[in-house]
């Protein structure tokens, strides 16, 4: 569920009135209330002076009961006077009441009643009033609480010590906030969010001298509207399914070598063993024959699994489904088993098997991806030691492959996972695995994240949901 408290003021009792915030308000609360296809978004309770007496009480019993019970979303607009009361040290919003020297609703106060709201996931505050910005000064709330609490985000017209404007009937920040919610700061996607937003009404008031203020303190956005997408959901589906084959290919690419040698190997056992079989056999030696011929059934199985697994590999996945951790790092581990032979690695392994809600070939794509990685990092170190560790807690497994490589320079480590980019010399590699390891995470509902031990190395950590036990089943203890 979403909500969303707006409210605007024209009219004061003792100071000057404003012209465009009850329009303001009223815009705002309209174009949030549904996405552009008509499916509802938040539902608006809107508060303007031409309707009522906004006081002091009332404003504060508003915001506090916005901030209060359990949703994903609670959204405060507010655009009114504003001042910094330096007195106090304290930004004020100003209700319809106040006058001059008396109190307004302090915005510490407003931040630590979003702050003291752990059942609302995202609180977002957009203030479009004058010496907003010390919404965002990086101070203590009394108590000593954070001013930016987990799941706030603040948006503010302009800087503590500068004034919003107003032109044609709107606020010019409200009128860019507008324009942002009604496509002008979507991405590809449809999604309009509270970073795109303020990224386009920062670079729109470039002629102006008030500045937008921006601080968020959330592990991801949560879109405020969609709009219809630039590019087709289904296009993008497939050029992802692209980029995913072309990773595929040019895995097996890096791994063709080792590939050819791990089958020339048995092939040239089987030329000689069924050359020696024949003469074996005219020989009448019966029991060698019997023996060669269990030898090159042996063979001819282990080239069958070697080109099944490259077939398995390369086959094109769906989305959904689960995957077996144990088979699917043995199904990398055996594809990677002729260079782990040319390069020895001390392998440490404290995993738990689990059932992971992800497809089986997308979960091996990723772990041979992230083991390339750790044995091309480790190619000059003269003792390789590789650990795969892992464990389930609250729904997520979290897998850790480390290495003890030389690491990943400080200057390089921001564009670890930017496509095209690659640390590896020449042609080694296309820089589209951590890329699409980290997009097939991410579309399982999960994610692929990089650490820097201090013993050195580099170390990728998987976090993937565990797949659903069906009815029939108990869950398991990963």
């Amino acid at each position: 569920m979403r909500k969303g408290l707006f409210i605007g003021i024209n009219h004061y009792d003792y100071v000057s009135p404003l012209s465009g915030c009850n329009n303001d308000a009223m815009a705002m609360a309209s174009v949030l209330e549904r996405h552009a296809n008509g499916r509802p978004n938040f539902s608006s309770k809107v508060l303007t002076s031409a309707e009522e007496q906004l006081t002091l009480k009332l404003m504060k019993q508003q915001i506090q009961s916005l901030f209060s019970g359990d949703c994903d979303v609670a959204l405060l607009y507010f655009a009114g006077h504003g001042q910094f009361d330096t007195s106090i040290d304290e930004g004020l919003l100003i209700p319809q009441d106040y006058q001059p020297g008396g109190d307004g609703i302090r915005i510490s106060d407003i931040l630590e009643w979003a702050d003291k709201a752990p059942h609302i996931k995202n609180k977002i505050i957009i203030l479009d009033c004058c010496q907003a910005g010390a919404a965002g000064a990086l101070r203590n709330l009394r108590g000593g609480s954070s001013v930016i609490g987990e799941g706030v985000t603040i948006l503010t017209a302009c800087k503590k010590e500068q004034y919003a404007l107003e032109s044609r009937g709107h606020g010019v920040f409200t009128d860019l906030l507008l324009q942002a919610l009604h496509g002008g700061a979507a991405n590809v996607l449809g999604k309009v969010t509270p970073g795109s937003v303020y990224s386009f009404v920062d670079n729109a008031l470039g002629a102006w001298e008030q500045r937008p203020v921006f601080k968020t303190n959330v592990s991801q956005f949560v879109p405020l509207r969609e709009v219809a997408p630039l590019i087709a959901e289904e296009t993008l589906r497939k050029a992802q399914d692209s980029l995913v084959q072309a990773g595929k290919l040019a895995v097996i690419g890096q791994l063709s070598t080792s590939i050819a040698h791990e089958l020339n190997q048995p092939l040239a056992a089987l030329r000689t063993l069924s050359g020696n079989t024949m003469r074996f056999l005219q020989r009448g030696a019966l029991d060698t024959v019997t023996s060669n011929l269990a030898t090159i059934n042996q063979l001819v199985d282990r080239m069958g699994r070697i080109t099944a697994s490259l077939r398995a590999f390369a086959r094109r996945a769906d989305d959904g489904g689960e995957a077996q951790l144990g088979k699917a790092m043995d199904a990398a581990l055996f594809l990677l088993q002729g260079r782990l032979q040319q390069t020895p690695v001390q392998l440490h392994t404290n995993f738990a098997d689990a059932r992971l809600a992800i497809d089986q070939t997308r979960l091996e794509q990723i772990l041979v991806n992230l083991l390339v990685n750790a044995l091309d990092a480790m190619q000059a170190q003269p003792e390789r030691q590789l650990w795969l560790s892992g464990q389930a807690a609250d729904g997520v497994y979290r897998l850790q492959v480390r290495d003890n490589g030389p690491g990943i320079p400080l200057a390089l480590r921001k564009h670890l996972f930017e496509p095209f980019f690659t640390t590896k010399p020449g042609e080694q590699g296309l820089g589209l695995g951590l890329t699409l390891s980290a997009s097939l995470a991410v579309a399982a509902a999960g994610s692929l994240a990089v650490q820097y031990p201090e013993a050195g190395g580099t170390a990728f950590e998987l976090c993937l949901p565990l797949a659903t036990p069906s009815p029939a089943e108990p869950p398991t203890d990963a």
